[in-house]
């Protein structure tokens, strides 16, 4: 099914009606964070946040996110969203009503292995009008030792973990069961990452019901249409907190570890270098003298 278009953009949308619809989606995604939150099963999400939710339009804009969870899970959503969909064009394969699908590539819009994602469709009146998403930070994902902190060892991305390039762990509503079965062989604490799982599944179906009833209730014309007054609300925020900064350059300089074994200096410390210009209520990053990998 083809994505709608967006609603050509109405110059006087009313804005009282734009901001209702605004704490609408706010709200929606906040309530997701709390029904992952709760439903949860480790800690790293129940008490440390370590988890986001979105709300999507269909065009990959990011529309409301979880205040209360971690920025870092939250922001990637759409580039989550953006990498499921060449995989699923790549393979010649749709997005359908009842899909849930996992993902966790970090070349492909994922953050890290250990933050799984899980996105749905929402469809309305038989059109894909949005996606409702979570990521979750997971205790395990069969990396070469237990844990997160497996990675730290890795040297590349299949001893990481596990990777879920685009998977439908639910399809047109029915389990994908050997998937699952996957997951129990291959996870250790797999009850404890499957239940996390279930949570997150659990919390972008809600987000995606209560988008599609938001859509009833004020029709898919008018909540698309208000889009680009919430776009433009946020770049005006965006942009006063720029002004706010003195005009000048600022610049730094930090190090991560690289290839401690390497015998080539310059690839045991890896250079990390910002220079961010502020003009106004402009800000231009530049990266130059960073190290390519």
């Amino acid at each position: 099914v083809e994505a709608e278009e967006d609603t050509d953009s109405v110059k006087d949308f009313d804005p009282v009606t734009a901001a209702v619809i605004r704490g609408e989606l706010e709200n929606i995604a906040i309530e997701m964070g709390y029904k992952l939150e709760r439903m949860a099963y480790s800690s790293i999400i129940r008490e440390s946040r370590d988890f986001g939710t979105a709300l999507v339009s269909a065009n990959g804009d990011q529309l409301a996110e979880s205040k209360q969870s971690t920025p870092l899970q939250s922001g990637p959503i759409p580039g989550y969203i953006r990498g499921i969909r060449k995989i699923m064009e790549e393979r010649g394969e749709i997005f359908e009503e009842g899909d849930v699908i996992m993902h966790n590539d970090p070349y492909g819009g994922a953050s890290h292995g250990p933050d799984i994602g899980f996105i749905v469709p929402v469809f309305y009146e038989g059109n894909l009008v949005g996606f409702s998403g979570c990521t979750a930070h997971h205790l395990d994902i069969g990396s070469l030792t237990p844990g997160s902190c497996g990675i730290v060892e890795a040297v590349d991305a299949y001893a990481e973990g596990l990777q879920f390039k685009a998977i439908k762990v639910i399809s047109r509503g029915k389990k994908n069961i050997p998937v699952w079965h996957m997951l129990e062989d291959n996870i250790r604490t797999s009850d404890l990452v499957k239940g996390d799982m279930e949570a997150q599944i659990a919390a972008a179906q809600q987000g995606a019901q209560k988008f599609q009833d938001l859509m009833a209730k004020w029709g898919t014309k008018t909540v698309e249409g208000s889009y680009g007054d919430l776009l433009s609300y946020s770049e005006r925020v965006m942009r006063q907190a720029i002004a706010s900064v003195p005009d000048g350059e600022y610049s730094a300089t930090t190090y991560i570890d690289g290839y401690q074994y390497s015998d080539d200096p310059q690839y045991k410390d890896l250079p990390l270098c910002v220079t961010i210009r502020i003009k106004g209520d402009e800000m231009e990053v530049d990266l130059t003298g960073t190290a390519k990998q």
